[in-house]
């Protein structure tokens, strides 16, 4: 998984007030989303839909009863290829595009995270089911079962 979160918090002009990364754990996310409720009070928040690597910080905004913006990546490609010199995409870059963008468009950018346990256990399931199934000829043909990773 992920090892870290890039973060960026801006002002009425977009300009940086604060950047950084958290560590991914579910007790860092969560003493990371009350100090940053704490001190940005008010403050909106959106991510970047990753796999399901944004599902954490998420939850720990969400649990706070914050709600969060879910972005699609490519946003944050096309904004960093045409804002960069260097045409450079680094998750830092992408925490200060959203945070920007977010506060552009009135917190309206991206579309709400939900989050509902039964829904997250079925798809967990069927990408288990998914790789057991692409798994399949490799351990017939190899006479080895599990071998497939």
């Amino acid at each position: 998984g992920k090892a870290e979160h890039a973060f960026a918090v801006v002002d009425i002009d977009g300009l940086p007030l604060e950047r950084g990364a958290v560590k991914t754990g579910k007790t860092s996310l969560g003493a990371f989303a009350r100090r940053m409720l704490r001190k940005y009070p008010g403050a909106a928040v959106a991510v970047e839909a990753t796999s399901t690597y944004h599902e954490a910080i998420s939850l720990a905004f969400l649990h706070l009863g914050l709600a969060v913006r879910v972005v699609n990546p490519v946003l944050t490609t096309t904004r960093a290829i045409t804002d960069s010199v260097r045409r450079v995409k680094t998750d830092a870059s992408d925490a200060l595009c959203i945070a920007r963008k977010l506060y552009e468009k009135r917190c309206l950018l991206g579309h709400p995270f939900t989050w509902n346990e039964d829904e997250r256990i079925f798809q967990a399931l069927g990408r288990s089911l998914a790789k057991w199934m692409r798994c399949l000829p490799c351990q017939f043909s190899a006479g080895v079962p599990g071998l497939c990773s």
